[in-house]
């Protein structure tokens, strides 16, 4: 009899780290979730926006010169109501380089190349590379970045793109 009640002395020992184990688990998970969603919440407050006013300034002249007719202001599109939207040839219309779209999944060097060489996926995206310097498409991308919401610049931008849809 000694033995059975050992067993079940020794079950309740069992019984309760099957529970601890887990539950100990569960609380360091929830501290440092909770540490790391507070500090990417201290980044986020931090002033400024990582963007050159001088060169937002500078690359709003541009697009207001070069890209305004087919991307809209402040970058909404062609067709804001419908981005997927297509002309009479069966090409997209100018997408919206704000954030409503997918400018952002590109990186700054995709976004220059696309300015600079045009779009393959869309004839009506031109190359500009004789109208414009690298410089000035850089600065482009630093005015459409603009348009963009901080979290989007920073945490979201090119191959971060999928870890925010």
């Amino acid at each position: 009899m000694q033995v059975k009640g050992k067993d079940r002395i020794l079950g309740k020992k069992n019984e309760w780290k099957s529970i601890a184990i887990p539950a100990i688990v569960v609380l360091i998970i929830g501290i440092v979730g909770g540490y790391l969603w507070a500090q990417s919440n201290s980044i986020m407050k931090k002033k400024g926006s990582g963007l050159s006013p001088k060169l937002v300034a500078r690359g709003e002249g541009l697009y207001k010169k070069n890209c305004i007719a087919c991307h809209g202001e402040k970058g909404a599109g062609e067709n804001p109501a419908d981005i997927y939207a297509m002309d009479s040839k069966g090409n997209y219309v100018a997408p919206p380089l704000n954030e409503s779209a997918h400018a952002w999944h590109h990186t700054d060097e995709q976004l220059v190349e696309i300015i600079l060489d045009g779009s393959s996926i869309n004839p009506r995206m031109i190359a500009w590379k004789n109208q414009i310097s690298k410089d000035d498409a850089r600065t482009l991308v630093e005015y459409i970045k603009s348009l963009w919401s901080e979290r989007i610049r920073k945490y979201c931008q090119g191959p971060k793109h999928m870890e925010c849809m």
